[in-house]
C-alpha cells in the first residue's frame, strides 16, 4: 500500500513536468558558427566545412529551424556554400545570421609549404636479384609522411618499397602523394664479373704500327652467366696502360706480357712477341726439278702477303720470254704464272721474281729471286723388294723399354715393296702442290731430299691414297683410315690391299733387319749407330738428306734415326704369340712409330724399339715411308 502511494506521487510529478515543457515557448537566443578547422591549404582540395548551432536561453538546441531565415555571407557576399576551398592563400570572414541573431568568424587559407622527400638505404645495388635498396619517404622535417604515397621506378609504378634487380643500369626513383612529387633519385645496379679470361687472335706481332693483335675478354657475372666484355684496357705486367682499346699495335720489338684491366680487376697474362717485319723471302717455288704435267702452272710462295704483285714474274726458255698470265692466291701468299702454251718436256726454264714486289707490311726482296727447273717425268718414291720370311719380333736384349717385349715369332707369307728412303720433301711437295694444300713447314732446315716432317698419320694416309690414284692403283684406305681391298671393302688381310700404304709393324721391322739377308744387327745395317743413323749425338739437332748414311742388307736407308716413321698398325702390347701377316690390333687409338729420329738417344734407334702417339700428332720428329703388297703379275 505504501509503495503504491509513492508510485502515484512520481507519476504525478512527471505529468506536471511534461505539461510545463509543452507549454514553454522555445525562442532562438544564441547563434554559433562551428568550423571543421580555421586554417586550410590553398591547394583547391583542402576543405573547411561550416556548421552552426542555434539554442534558447537555456542552451537547448532548437529543433525546428527555418533554414530560409539562415543567411551566410562570405567576405560580405551572400553565399550558399557551406564547404569552402581555395587555390589562393588569403583570409576570409564568415558571417551567419538567423532572425535577429548574427555571428562571425575568420578563416585562413595558406600556401602548402610541405615537401615530399625520398630517402634510400644506399645508392648502389648489385644486380644479382638478391641485393636490395629500401626506399622511404618523409616530409621536409624528416618526419613520416602520413598521406598515401605511390612509388615509381623508371616511370613504372611499383607496389613495394624494396628495390632489387638482375639488370645492370641506372634506375630513377620517384614518389607521388596527391599533388606532391618528390625529386627524382638515381640508383645504380652494377655488375660484378670474375674469372676474367683474356684471349688473343695471335701471339706474334710485327713492329710496324700496322700489324695488330685483337684481344677479347670474357668472364662470369654475378648471376653466373658467361659475359663477353667490352671497354677494357690493356696493361703490362706492371699495370702500366698499353692500349685503351682491344687492339694492340707497336713500333718496338720485344716481349710483352699483356693483361686486361676491367673495373679494378686483372685477367690472365698473355705473352706477345713483337719483331720487326721480315725481309720478304721465297718460301718455295714450283716446279723446281719436276712437273706433274705439261700444263703445270709455275707458283712462287712467299713468307708474307703481298700488296703489289703486278708484272712480278718473268719466265724464259733459252733467253726467250714465255707468255702467260699472272695471278695471286692470297690464302697461300702465292704468285701463280699460267703459261699461254704448255711447257715442253725436256726443256729448262728460268724464272725471275722481280724485287719490285712489296709485302703488305712494306716487306721487300733484297734482289731479284731467280731459279731454274727442267720439265721431266714425275718423281715416284723408289722402293726395295722384300721377300717373304720369318723372324723374331721384339727386344732380344731385354734392355729396351718393356713396350718392345716379349719377343715372338713373326711370319710374312707374301713379298712386298718398301720405300728405299723415308718420303722426302720433293716427293711430298708434289702432292701438296697438286692438291693445292699448304706447304709443310721444313723448320728452316731445307726441303728437297730431306725427309718430310710435320706430318700426321692422317696426312701420310692422304698422300698414299693420292699416290695410288696417280699410279692407277686402288686406294688402300677408306675415309676413316681403315685398310680396304680393291673392291673398297674393309679388310684385315694385307694381301688384298693393293694400293700404297704404310708398312705394318712386322713388315717394317723385318725389312729393317735386312729381311732374309739379315745379319742380326742392333741398328738397321750395323751395330754401330753412327754408321747408319742420324741421332742426337751427330745430327746437330736437325734432319739430314736421305741416303747420307750406310744402307742395310737390302739397300734400305734411314730406318734408324733421321725421322720417326708412322706405322700402319694400332698400338698394342706384345702377346708373345706368333704373328702371321699381322696388321696390328683391331681397337683404334694410338698409332705405332718406329726407328727413332735425329733427336733420339741411341737406344731409341734400335730396330726393336717402338713408340706410340695419337694419329693427329704433328711435329718436326715425325715422317713416314711407303709400302705396297706385290701382286702376282709384278712377281
Amino acid at each position: 500500500m505504501r509503495y503504491r502511494k509513492k508510485l502515484g506521487i512520481l507519476l504525478l510529478i512527471f505529468i506536471m513536468v511534461v505539461t510545463s515543457y509543452a507549454k514553454h515557448e522555445f525562442k532562438a537566443s544564441i547563434l554559433e558558427i562551428n568550423l571543421s578547422k580555421n586554417t586550410a591549404l590553398a591547394n583547391g582540395e583542402d576543405q573547411i566545412i561550416i556548421d552552426y548551432r542555434i539554442t534558447d536561453d537555456n542552451g537547448v538546441p532548437l529543433r525546428n529551424i527555418d533554414k530560409k531565415k539562415l543567411k551566410l555571407m562570405i567576405d560580405g557576399k551572400e553565399s550558399n556554400e557551406f564547404i569552402l576551398i581555395s587555390n589562393e592563400a588569403k583570409d576570409m570572414e564568415i558571417t551567419l545570421s538567423y532572425e535577429n541573431l548574427e555571428t562571425s568568424k575568420k578563416i585562413t587559407f595558406i600556401e602548402d609549404t610541405r615537401s615530399l622527400n625520398i630517402f634510400l638505404s644506399k645508392n648502389r645495388v648489385l644486380a644479382d636479384g638478391k641485393d636490395e635498396i629500401i626506399i622511404g619517404v618523409e616530409n621536409e622535417n624528416g618526419e613520416d609522411w602520413n598521406d598515401t604515397v605511390s612509388l615509381y621506378i623508371n616511370d613504372n609504378e611499383v607496389t613495394t618499397n624494396v628495390f632489387k634487380t638482375k639488370e645492370v643500369g641506372e634506375y630513377k626513383i620517384l614518389a607521388k602523394s596527391g599533388d606532391f612529387r618528390s625529386q627524382t633519385k638515381k640508383v645504380i645496379a652494377y655488375e660484378e664479373i670474375d674469372n676474367l679470361t683474356l684471349k688473343a687472335n695471335k701471339t706474334k706481332l710485327l713492329a710496324n704500327k700496322k700489324d695488330s693483335i685483337l684481344f677479347t675478354l670474357s668472364g662470369i657475372d654475378q648471376n653466373n652467366n658467361p659475359r663477353e666484355i667490352e671497354n677494357f684496357i690493356l696493361v703490362d705486367d706492371r699495370g702500366q696502360e698499353i692500349s685503351t682499346s682491344n687492339i694492340l699495335m707497336t713500333e718496338k720489338s720485344g716481349i710483352y706480357k699483356i693483361k686486361a684491366l676491367y673495373k679494378g680487376k686483372y685477367s690472365n697474362s698473355i705473352t706477345i712477341r713483337s719483331n720487326y717485319p721480315n725481309e720478304l723471302d721465297v718460301v718455295s717455288v714450283y716446279p723446281i726439278k719436276t712437273t706433274l704435267n705439261l700444263d703445270t702452272k709455275i707458283e712462287v710462295q712467299l713468307n708474307v702477303d703481298l700488296e703489289n704483285y703486278e708484272d712480278a714474274i718473268k719466265v724464259f726458255e733459252n733467253g726467250k720470254v714465255i707468255d702467260g698470265k699472272i695471278s695471286y692466291d692470297k690464302d697461300r701468299t702465292t704468285i701463280i704464272f699460267t703459261p699461254t702454251t704448255p711447257l715442253e718436256l725436256g726443256k729448262t726454264y728460268k724464272v725471275i721474281l722481280k724485287k719490285s714486289i712489296v709485302g703488305i707490311h712494306e716487306n721487300k726482296l733484297k734482289d731479284n729471286h731467280i731459279f731454274e727447273f727442267a720439265v721431266v717425268e714425275k718423281i715416284v718414291p723408289e722402293m726395295v723388294k722384300v721377300e717373304s720370311g720369318n723372324f723374331i719380333l721384339g727386344d732380344k736384349t731385354g734392355k729396351l723399354w718393356k713396350f718392345a717385349s716379349p719377343t715372338q715369332e713373326a711370319t710374312i707369307t707374301y713379298d712386298y715393296f718398301i720405300g728405299k728412303t723415308p718420303v722426302t720433301f720433293e716427293m711430298y711437295d708434289q702432292y701438296t702442290r697438286e692438291m693445292r694444300l699448304p706447304h709443310v713447314d721444313d723448320n728452316g732446315w731445307g726441303r728437297k731430299t730431306r725427309p718430310v716432317i710435320n706430318v700426321t698419320w692422317e696426312d701420310a694416309v692422304s698422300y698414299l691414297n693420292w699416290l695410288s690414284k696417280k699410279e692407277g692403283l686402288p686406294v688402300a684406305y677408306d675415309k676413316n683410315g681403315n685398310l680396304i681391298d680393291s673392291d673398297g671393302n674393309s679388310t684385315r688381310d694385307i694381301t688384298k690391299v693393293l694400293g700404297y700404304r704404310l708398312p705394318t709393324e712386322i713388315e717394317w721391322e723385318y725389312a729393317g733387319r735386312g729381311g732374309n739377308k739379315s745379319k742380326e744387327t742392333l741398328f738397321s745395317g750395323s751395330n754401330k749407330v753412327g754408321d747408319v743413323a742420324w741421332y742426337s749425338e751427330n745430327s746437330k739437332g736437325k734432319t739430314h738428306e736421305v741416303e747420307t748414311k750406310m744402307p742395310n742388307e737390302l739397300g734400305i736407308y734411314d730406318m734408324s734415326g733421321n725421322v720417326w716413321e708412322w706405322i700402319n698398325d694400332n698400338s698394342g702390347v706384345y702377346s708373345g704369340i706368333e704373328r702371321i701377316n699381322s696388321v696390328g690390333p683391331k681397337k683404334k687409338g694410338l698409332k705405332i712409330l718406329r726407328g727413332g729420329s735425329f733427336n733420339s738417344i741411341m737406344s731409341d734407334t734400335e730396330l726393336a724399339f717402338r713408340d706410340e702417339l695419337s694419329p693427329n700428332t704433328k711435329d718436326i720428329y715425325y715422317g713416314f715411308r711407303i709400302a705396297r703388297t706385290i701382286i702376282k703379275e709384278e712377281k
